[in-house]
């Protein structure tokens, strides 16, 4: 009965690593685009990456 359900957690965090990881790239290759640190994007991106804790895995890959 706990295999199914470490599993799943796994995959959870699995799935959730990639989405975070693939905003911190998205992040960098816009702040190297702009050739300035904004303040304002990096908060929007912290809200994002806020947002992919928040939402459950079905409606992330929706989502994204």
């Amino acid at each position: 009965m706990v295999l199914p359900i470490i599993i799943e957690y796994y995959s959870y965090n699995f799935y959730l690593s990639i989405i975070l990881y693939n905003h911190f790239f998205i992040y960098l290759f816009i702040q190297s685009f702009l050739h300035l640190f904004s303040l304002q994007s990096f908060f929007i991106y912290l809200f994002i990456c806020m947002l992919t804790r928040i939402l459950p895995t079905s409606q992330i890959v929706l989502l994204f």
